[in-house]
């Protein structure tokens, strides 16, 4: 076989890799979406991001085999292996990718989970000491607490009778001569 074809067909076979690759990035990312639950920013700009990745994958494939030369058969087999693994391996893989990231969930949740617990052993002492001395300076406070109260309150009766004290009545006019 002639290098040239048998390149070719390297090039065919990676580009039809390609595009089973570019479905099945869609799926983890169809996926994703749907146990993630993203809102609509997050979409466009998860959207975005895939297809930049989409993008660099194909790019970097082109690029690695053929030196960056886009030939005609390249933008029709990487629609058709993106179409082919759409059509027959996606149903299956999703649901696959689907118990996997579930699965990964839960993981992430319980490592979490031992994490959190790990720290709140640890700062355990510290939070114990932290509201003894805590308490022990309300105990000390309580005394000028109550003294400020009582001057307080002083201070407002005090005010309340300037307030509501009925003025001087006005010195009586002399009599007319």
């Amino acid at each position: 076989m002639n290098e040239t074809v048998a390149r070719d067909f390297l090039v065919l076979f990676l580009n039809l890799g390609a595009g089973i690759g570019i479905g099945l990035l869609f799926d983890c990312y169809r996926v994703l979406r749907s146990v993630l639950r993203p809102g609509w920013f997050c979409t466009q700009v998860a959207d975005f991001f895939f297809w930049v990745l989409c993008a660099a994958l194909v790019f970097g494939i082109l690029f690695l085999a053929t030196g960056g030369e886009v030939r005609f058969y390249t933008l029709l087999i990487i629609p058709a292996g993106l179409g082919a693994y759409l059509k027959y391996l996606s149903p299956r893989v999703r649901v696959v990718l689907f118990h996997f990231f579930l699965r990964c969930g839960r993981l992430l949740r319980f490592c979490l989970r031992v994490l959190g617990l790990a720290l709140h052993l640890l700062f355990l002492p510290a939070r114990f000491t932290l509201q003894l001395a805590l308490g022990f300076i309300r105990l000390c406070w309580l005394p000028e607490l109550f003294f400020l109260r009582l001057v307080r309150r002083k201070i407002k009766e005090a005010v309340r009778a300037l307030k509501f004290r009925r003025p001087p009545a006005p010195p009586p006019e002399p009599p007319a001569l």
